[in-house]
């Protein structure tokens, strides 16, 4: 009987440590996997709401890119409306004052004060005034154009500016998802790591259980025939 209660106290010594190894263990475990899910459901929260964030600012990017276009066709379309329009004009200016020169060779053949004289005048005088006009609409057309010119370039500009930042922070987005993915993926395996050990141990530690109940159930059987 002492003997049993000998080899009891040291069954005991040695399957405690054990038992207290397979609950710290367990707890860690258990622990772990829960900070492991935890943030694997934040992380792929977050990545995605960072994809519908992206997919804004893709199309964000896309619009400003079409804008980028749209400002580019008129700044050409206008610039090639200006060079026609010049053309025409310069030639108007040309012919007028080809007409003056021309009038004012005739008048200086023509006796002043005579009817002739009066009505070259009063062409020279006509021809002097288109010209005038001529000149300053060309200089206002020019002007118009310079205006518009310089607010296109500007709105190309934003429009490029807009662009280049939509997509910057698309990447930076994407990259983030990225990062959110592989941090996903990695405490998944973790998680299975985690979660096979865990049911290892769990077969480890009842197996040891096990032992421990039928090595006392057999001690108690022994007692109880030395008793008899």
């Amino acid at each position: 009987s002492e003997w049993l209660s000998d080899e009891s106290k040291r069954d005991g010594k040695a399957y405690d440590p054990a038992k207290c190894w397979c609950d710290d263990l367990s707890e860690f475990l258990g622990d772990r996997i829960s900070k492991i899910d935890d943030t694997m459901q934040n992380l792929e929260s977050t990545a995605k709401v960072q994809h519908y964030q992206n997919e804004q600012w893709r199309m964000e990017a896309k619009e400003h890119k079409a804008e980028v276009g749209a400002h580019a066709e008129t700044l050409g379309t206008a610039s090639a409306i200006s060079t026609r329009d010049s053309a025409a004009s310069q030639d108007e200016v040309t012919s007028l004052r080809a007409s003056l020169d021309s009038l004012d060779q005739a008048m200086g053949k023509v006796q002043e004060g005579t009817q002739i004289h009066g009505t070259l005048q009063g062409l020279k005088d006509t021809f002097a005034e288109k010209l005038k006009e001529a000149e300053e609409s060309d200089k206002s057309r020019q002007s118009e154009f310079d205006d518009l010119q310089e607010s296109k370039q500007k709105m190309l500009r934003l429009a490029k500016q807009a662009a280049a930042e939509k997509e910057a922070r698309l990447a930076e987005g994407l990259a983030e998802v990225s990062r959110a993915n592989t941090q996903v993926e990695k405490m998944s395996a973790q998680r299975e790591d985690d979660a096979a050990l865990s049911f290892a141990a769990k077969d480890l530690c009842s197996m040891l259980a096990d032992q421990a109940e039928k090595r006392q159930q057999l001690r108690q059987a022994a007692h109880i025939a030395l008793s008899q």
